[in-house]
């Protein structure tokens, strides 16, 4: 059997290769382990740097040669943690020993819950993590958002809300208002508005500083007229009014190249669009103006080695958005806007992502890039409407 050699920190680790059969319990105990050495010999290698990094002036030139070492070494750990995760995902992970593999599992289940392509995989996951798992911190994010949204991609609706129920029960301060908009996105996808509205306004009443805005856009947004976006400059499609959609079903999706979690929403985006844009789906994701930037050399990229850019004017910030579609193979057309564009929509973080109906009202806006389930439920839904 060929090994795979991997220098992380000074550290040699011997990994076993992705096996065509699923890898055994003692396989995967193996590369999490690996995983967890190389970790800490990582994190301690760059301790130094990231101390320096918050104390430097942001935008210095010794801030962004940090921010590249601290990169380079994520860069660096991303295989050793794909292999555990990946073996880990294909094994029979039932099978572990709770008490004896608690620290493997603790760190895995959520990971597959959050990754995996099979909902009934997660949602299975997700209620293992719970049944074993409850009062762990980690605990409340299964249930509060993790397993709720695999269930909504595994079409179980009412399960879905019952356990938003619960867990906003259980919840205190933001973490309650967060789960308390997720109640409602999922009442919002499956098109009662109402009562979606009423969770917002119960969520308002709970809301501070630092979660009102994220309550504010959907309670102005919802069930309203799409604000308009009539920008004259689009890559890949030719320029025209949102107004000009109505009829179809249309993602809007605030974005930014630099933007991590923005590129971590795309390719299930670029999905939607190929698989539903002859049904009526039409994607934009929109853009404006930024000095710096992020260029993949192709789609495996979209997350980590790429390149940080720096410096761009408006022109050559068209050229790169142009470049960054091309290389990461989207589909859908981008647009370069004006603040303005994004003020309508209320948008203070990114992405900021708006689903409209053929009816030209917004049916759905997220914030992050943890809301692929209520994308795909809300533009299913909406695509069944003539």
């Amino acid at each position: 059997m060929r090994s795979l050699f991997f220098v992380c920190g000074g550290i040699v680790l011997l990994l076993s290769p992705v096996l065509a059969q699923a890898p055994t319990l003692d396989q995967v105990r193996e590369l999490h382990a690996a995983y967890a050495k190389a970790r800490a010999a990582t994190n301690a290698e760059l301790a130094e740097a990231r101390n320096a990094a918050r104390g430097s002036e942001r935008g210095s030139e010794e801030q962004k040669q940090l921010m590249a070492k601290l990169a380079e070494g994520r860069k660096k750990l991303q295989p050793v943690q794909e292999a555990a995760f990946a073996a880990f995902a294909k094994c029979d992970w039932t099978q572990f020993d709770v008490a004896k593999d608690g620290d493997l599992l603790k760190e895995c289940l959520p990971a597959l819950i959050r990754e995996s392509k099979e909902p009934a995989a997660a949602v299975k996951a997700g209620e293992f993590f719970l049944a074993n798992f409850s009062s762990e911190p980690s605990a409340a994010q299964v249930r509060s958002n993790l397993l709720p949204m695999a269930m909504l991609s595994a079409g179980d609706l009412d399960g879905a809300r019952a356990m938003l129920k619960e867990a906003i029960k259980a919840a205190d301060g933001q973490p309650k208002v967060r789960t308390m908009l997720t109640y409602g996105d999922v009442l919002a996808v499956c098109g009662d508005t109402d009562a979606a509205r009423k969770a917002y306004e119960e969520a308002n009443g709970l809301a501070d500083k630092t979660t009102r805005d994220n309550v504010t856009l959907r309670l102005e947004l919802i069930g309203k007229p799409a604000p308009a976006i009539d920008s004259k400059v689009w890559v890949g499609g030719d320029a025209k009014p949102l107004s000009a959609m109505k009829g179809k079903v249309v993602l809007v999706d605030f974005w930014a190249t630099w933007c991590g979690p923005c590129r971590v929403v795309m390719p299930a985006i670029n999905e939607m669009f190929k698989a539903h844009h002859a049904r009526g789906l039409e994607v934009v994701g929109v853009t404006q103006f930024y000095k710096h930037g992020y260029m993949p050399k192709d789609e495996s990229q979209m997350q980590t080695g790429g390149e940080s850019v720096q410096g761009m004017t408006e022109e050559t910030f068209v050229e790169h958005v142009t470049q960054f579609r091309t290389n990461t193979e989207i589909a859908y057309p981008f647009v370069v806007a004006q603040q303005s564009d994004f003020q309508g929509y209320k948008v203070r973080s990114i992405p900021t992502l708006a689903v409209i109906g053929r009816d030209g009202n917004v049916a759905l806006i997220t914030v992050g890039a943890s809301s692929e389930a209520l994308l795909k439920v809300a533009v299913a839904n909406l695509l069944k409407s003539e």
